[in-house]
C-alpha cells in the first residue's frame, strides 16, 4: 500500500476523533442545561410543598391517615363530587354535540 494512503487514513481518523469529541461536548452541554432545568423545577416544587398558609401552618401539616376518619371521608366526598360533576359536564357536551350533528344536514 502506498504511503500517501496511510497519511489519508490517519488524517481521516483524526477528523473522526475531533468530530466525535465535538459531538460529545455539545451533547454534554445540552444535558447539563436539561439537568439544571430539572433541578430548578424540583427545587420550585419542594419550596411550594413547604410554603405556609395564612394561619402560619404548613398546608400539609399532617397526613390524611393521621387525621380523623371524618376528615378523610369529607375529602373523598368532595373529590368524588368533582369527578361526578366533570363526568356530567362531559356527558352534556356529548349530548349537545350529537344534537347539533343530528340537525346538521337537514
Amino acid at each position: 500500500m502506498p504511503g500517501w494512503i496511510w497519511v489519508v487514513l490517519v488524517l481521516f481518523m483524526l477528523v473522526v476523533l475531533v468530530a466525535g469529541a465535538a459531538f460529545v461536548v455539545v451533547h454534554a452541554i445540552r444535558a447539563m442545561r436539561v439537568i439544571s432545568d430539572v433541578g430548578s423545577a424540583v427545587n420550585d416544587r419542594i419550596a411550594a410543598m413547604s410554603e405556609r398558609d395564612e394561619s402560619g401552618e404548613t398546608q400539609n401539616a399532617t397526613a390524611v391517615f393521621a387525621q380523623p376518619l371524618r376528615t378523610a371521608s369529607e375529602r373523598y366526598a368532595q373529590a368524588h363530587s368533582r369527578v361526578i360533576a366533570r363526568r356530567m359536564r362531559r356527558h352534556e357536551r356529548h349530548v349537545e354535540r350529537w344534537t347539533q350533528w343530528r340537525t346538521f344536514n337537514r
